[in-house]
């Protein structure tokens, strides 16, 4: 499986490890902030 992709449309290229990290990030403050 590919760790990186480029968009068909705005051939933005996106890493899918660091979509993972900032995924966990934002979870994290989430579940911090309704402690």
């Amino acid at each position: 499986m590919d760790r990186v992709w480029k968009c068909p449309e705005c051939r933005t290229i996106h890493d899918r490890d660091e979509n993972a990290a900032k995924n966990l990030r934002n979870y994290g403050i989430v579940y911090i902030s309704d402690k």
